[in-house]
């Protein structure tokens, strides 16, 4: 069975070259490209554990500032304090607001929900019972269980940095997992590297061996090369050789 040539031996290197480089080309770009994919990741999952972290406990802090206004306001009746408790109560939801736009786990959402639903409860019944400090005190113990639900949430994100870093570790053992894959694949390119090293090198014998007969003396035997167009019509000329030094023996 006569194997498919390109016209030129010049042609025959370049697309074994090529044949063989670009898989080569293709594992490094695409690990590459899985490094970057996972740095991006990782950067991103660790700054939002982080931005979680640093939200749950600024809503522990403004709740506990918030119940120190809304007592000392129970107590003393001055209106500055109240006005102090409405302001925190606009940075606790703006940071509530903040931290429910990044990504939680469903406990987490449940408890926030939990928490933003309770505390605005709270802030409606005692701005509405501003005026009567009986109530009033009996409102602001509501602040004890929103509190410990605050703090549940700070310390289920603090869990979230140690769960981001399981989750990278298990990302980068893919991606090493990949990479050997990858390796492995270099082999079937070995070997096809040698199929073109053989394709290159065997009308080059085929030539070699003409000459060597002709040099010889054996010109009973027909030369044949199989190879590219260049190399077929330098086997055509020593065949044209042979049946000259035939003629004229």
């Amino acid at each position: 069975m006569r194997l498919f040539y390109p016209k030129s031996f010049l042609t025959l290197i370049l697309a074994g070259f090529i044949l063989v480089a670009l898989p080569l080309v293709a594992s490094i770009f695409h690990a590459a490209l899985s490094a970057d994919r996972l740095a991006e990741q990782s950067q991103k999952a660790m700054r939002e554990a982080v931005l979680a972290t640093q939200s749950s406990w600024m809503l522990a802090e403004q709740l506990t500032t918030m119940e120190r206004n809304a007592r000392q306001f129970v107590v003393l009746g001055d209106p500055a304090l109240f006005d102090g408790y409405v302001t925190m109560h606009g940075k606790f939801r703006e940071t509530a607001a903040k931290l429910a736009g990044l990504k939680l786990d469903a406990q987490q959402r449940r408890q926030l929900d939990e928490l933003a639903a309770g505390e605005m409860a709270l802030f409606s019944s005692l701005a509405s019972n501003a005026h009567d400090s009986r109530t009033s005190r009996v409102i602001v113990d509501d602040f004890i269980p929103l509190t410990a639900l605050a703090q549940a949430i700070s310390a289920d994100s603090r869990r979230l940095i140690d769960r981001e870093a399981d989750t990278m570790q298990h990302m980068a053992a893919n991606a090493q997992r990949m990479l050997a894959l990858e390796t492995l694949a270099v082999i079937p390119i070995l070997l096809l590297a040698g199929v073109f090293t053989y394709l290159t090198t065997r009308p080059i014998r085929q030539i070699d061996a003409a000459i060597r007969k002709l040099g010889s003396g054996d010109i009973a035997t027909p030369i044949a090369v199989n190879g590219p167009q260049d190399l077929e019509n330098l086997g055509r000329r020593l065949e044209w050789l042979r049946l000259r030094l035939i003629e004229l023996e």
